[in-house]
This record gives C-alpha cells, structure tokens and sequence, in this order.
C-alpha cells in the first residue's frame, strides 16, 4: 500500500505508524499475502470481503444484539472452502464475507426472525463442517464510561506520575541499551481515513465504517486509545507512553461488530504484533450506569460473555496457527478492559469483570486457551486521580479472575481524538497504559516471553484497597526495573551474536 504521510510531517519522529483495514478488496492489494485462497483447499477467488454491518442490521433479540440473518462460522481443519461454498449454496444462504488466516466465513442466511437463525445455527452445525465453532454475528461494546470533553487543562496530566510513568522514563534516558520498537496492535471501534490531531500522525489508516457512517464520535474512541500507547514525542499535547525513548509501531483496525472485529484481528494478528490491545467487551452490559439488572438482561450478559470467549479463542487459535506456519509471531500478549458495569447489579452483587467476554473470562475451555490467552493475559480496571477504584469498574470476583487483574489510570485521561486533545474515562482508557508500559518492558528486553512480560507487570506494581479487597496497581517504574534486572542476570551467560540489536536477548552489551 502506498504511505501517505500529512504534510509537514517528513522527517521528524511522528512515533506511531497506524495501519487499519478497509474491510473489502482494497486491503487485499497491500496488507495481506493473499486474500482468500488456502483454507484447507478449494478455491476462494470469489469470495468477499468481511462487510461490517450498518446500524439498521443490528436487532435486539432473546439472545441479545445480533446482525439481523447473521452466522460467523469457522470451518473445522481440513474442510476445504469448497465444501463450505457448496454447503452453504444448497442450504440458500450466501456467503457474504471471508477471512482466510483464520478460516472464517460470514453467512448471511436470509432468516428473519431469531428462532429461525437459531435453526439454521443448528443445521450449521450439524452439517460437520464448522464443528461448534458457529455463532451469532453480536455488536461489540465499547468500555468508555463518558462522552468526550474538551481539554480544560493542559497541565494536568495526572495519569503520568500516577503509574510512575515518568519514573520509568528517567530510568532509561541514560541507558546503554539499544531500545527496540516494538510493535503494539490496537483492536478498536473507529478507526477512519481521516488525520487525528498533530500529535499522532496516522499512516496506510483503512477502516470498516465509513466517515459519513462513523461521524466524529464513533472514530474519536480507537484514536484516544491508540494516543496513549503511540502519540507522538513532538512537544506537541502527550507523549504516547513507550515513545518518549524510541518508536514503536502501532497497528489498529475498527470493527463494530463481532465478524468485522474477528476480521479486523485477523489483519492485525498477521502483522506480527507483540501486544494486542483491546479497549472492547460485552455489549449486553449497562455500559457505565448504575443499574438493578434483570433476569432477561443478565442471561443476555451471560450468554455473550460464553460466546465471545469461545469465539475469540477459535479465531486466535486458527490465527496464530497460520502465524506459525508463515513463520509470524504467535507469542502475543493480551491487554483488555475489564468492563465499565462494576456500578450495576444482579442479585445484589456487581457485574464482574469475568464478564466482559473474549479474554476476561476465568475458567479456561482447554489447555489451548489457558496456555495461550489467560497465562498471556491482563485484564484492566481503571482508578482516578485520587487512586480509588473507578465506581464503573468491574473487577473479579475470584482468585481466578484476579491472577491476572491489574488497575491502571482510567478516569479523565487526555489524548488524541480527530479534533484535538481531548479528556475521556474508562477502562478502555486504562488498558492501553498497561500495553504501553508493556511495550517499553520488551523495548528493554525483547527477549521475553508474553507470559513473562505479564508477569512482570502484575508482580511488580502497587496496591489499592477497594471495599476489604486489595488489587495490583500499574507502577511502570518498578516494572522496568524488573525487565533491566532479567537483562542483568544473564549478563555473563550468553553470547552477543544471536539477536538481531547485536545482543542475546536477555543480555546487556559489553
């Protein structure tokens, strides 16, 4: 694809590259190796694109928000996409929408109403083709608690000195080390063509929603989060939390729906990504209200949260299997927002965080799924200026869920939108502070596993008291100073010849 960068750009350090998706054919000239093809054999030439679906597709049904006629179906291993074609032919319903890394196919089965979806899901099923692996194409939520505001002010940056990240700046300014980009993945409602705001210049950006479609607000929520991880060191609004010491690369694709989320992941996930951040969640919760739940909307909740676990962790696992058979990354670390309905209820007890849906959830399906989501997993609350516990904030209600729970600044956070700085809350906002100091961590070791870069984050932070519990607060200090200690123990054990910075991971120079 051909860069575009915004005028008077060239030549300084705009610290963040921002690739998206066009879900349709133009992506497939640039991005992707091929796009359709493979899939266990046959031939996919004529299949489409992932289209995302229009405001006027969404239905609120029994089940929850679902794309009216809608199936996401994965095709089991050695199905080729000719018996699928064929398949989904004789049953009159049409194939509307492809991706081939992760051998998902969007159907469209024409079906109206939900118990006659529900039918055509069984057939899906039945057929053998898919395995279980069929779902209902959902709308994915967003976690901001708030609308935007304007920036009031420009001082008060509380977030920075909060999660000591400033500390962990000064750490480094004076180090020996060679620092390495390292490439963060942004998965978000909102990406578009349009240039956001000086401070973070955006390059080869393709998305899902159109500008007419998307409008202001809706592409502000993927901008503001992918600002905290990548704004640019340009003395201009903020600094993106890994770029004050070097330039990291930012991936970001917009998705409002489920098939065009898993679509825009697929792009993401090929790119080689050491982070996948995730500022998304269950669409079926009171977003940042303070509500009795009831019988219907809390089955709503659960049934989403089941589903898009097992969703996820079908197009990650097909995702990174591809990764590995092209030679790709596929030790990805897992960032997301815990959830803002932790001020909702049902049966007098908050909405937990293992609520959320796709990586929240805390009772792994298999060995898969633990050894490569929850062991490479955070998921993220968000507190405010005074370091309490955000009311919106869902947190675990287990040992389980807070193995790998962690509370960042999440309550009015400023960064970039389409029309300037801009003040935001939510655990959308905490979690890309958790994947930033996660980039600088590999920046000093990259060396380092994701279970491993998880680990040093959790076991080396702060503590917040919340109602009798206690919970892990982000201290990207300390957790820098942990990844310069694992280069440190190494120090004398290993040769300088095996990476490509001219160190062995794991090893200082000299």
């Amino acid at each position: 694809m051909t860069k575009r960068e915004p005028a008077g750009t060239a030549g300084r350090n705009t610290g963040l590259r921002l690739l998206g998706h066009l879900f349709s054919t133009l992506a497939c000239a640039g991005m992707l190796a091929s796009c359709g093809g493979g899939g266990g054999g046959g031939t996919t030439d004529t299949l489409p694109r992932v289209q995302p679906a229009s405001a006027s597709q969404i239905v609120d049904t029994e089940y929850g928000k679902i794309v009216s006629g809608y199936l996401e179906a994965y095709s089991a291993e050695g199905v080729s996409t000719t018996t699928v074609k064929e398949f989904v032919k004789s049953s009159g319903w049409k194939i509307v929408g492809y991706v081939e890394a992760a051998r998902m196919f969007q159907i469209d089965t024409g079906e109206t109403n939900f118990a006659s979806l529900a039918a055509a899901r069984d057939k899906a099923i039945a057929s053998g083709h898919f395995g279980t692996d069929v779902y209902y194409v959902t709308l994915v939520g967003e976690n901001t608690n708030q609308s935007i505001d304007a920036l009031k002010d420009t001082a008060t940056y509380w977030n920075y000195d909060a999660a000591s990240i400033k500390s962990a700046w000064a750490l480094l300014s004076g180090s020996p080390l060679s620092l390495v980009p390292v490439q963060v993945a942004v998965a978000d409602q909102g990406f578009t063509t349009t240039t956001a705001a000086d401070d973070l210049v955006l390059n080869n950006v393709f998305s899902g929603q159109s500008e007419a479609a998307c409008k202001d607000g809706c592409s502000n929520h993927g901008y503001h989060v992918a600002g905290i991880i990548g704004a640019s060191a340009n003395e201009k609004g903020i600094v993106g939390i890994p770029n004050v010491l070097t330039r990291n690369v930012i991936n970001g694709a917009g998705g409002g729906d489920s098939s065009s989320l898993g679509d825009g992941i697929s792009s993401l996930v090929m790119e080689g990504p050491r982070v996948l951040n995730m500022s998304i969640g269950n669409s079926e919760t009171p977003n940042g209200k303070s509500e009795v739940v009831s019988d219907d909307t809390n089955r709503k909740i659960l049934s989403y949260a089941e589903s898009s676990a097992k969703n996820f962790a079908t197009l990650l696992k097909n995702l990174i299997a591809s990764n590995a058979n092209q030679g790709r990354q596929t030790d990805i670390l897992i960032v997301q927002a815990s959830g803002n309905a932790g001020a909702s209820s049902y049966n007098g007890a908050p909405i937990p965080s293992e609520r959320n849906g796709f990586a929240t959830s805390a009772n792994p399906m298999d060995a898969w799924t633990r050894q490569n989501i929850h062991e490479k997993a955070i998921i993220v609350g968000a507190y405010d200026k005074n370091k309490k516990v955000a009311t919106y904030t869902q947190l675990p209600v287990g040992e389980q869920g807070k193995a790998n729970f962690i509370l960042a600044p999440g309550d009015a956070i400023y960064s970039t939108t389409r029309s300037g700085l801009r003040q935001m809350s939510g655990t959308s906002m905490a979690t890309p502070h958790v994947s930033g100091v996660a980039a600088l961590v590999w920046t000093v070791n990259p060396g380092l596993s994701a279970n491993q870069v998880r680990n040093i984050i959790l076991n080396n932070s702060d503590e917040i008291s919340h109602q009798g519990a206690k919970y892990r607060a982000l201290n990207a200090e300390k957790a820098v100073r942990a990844a310069l200690e694992t280069l440190e123990a190494h120090r004398h054990d290993h040769d300088t010849d095996t990476h490509a910075n001219g160190r062995h991971p794991g090893c200082l120079p000299g």
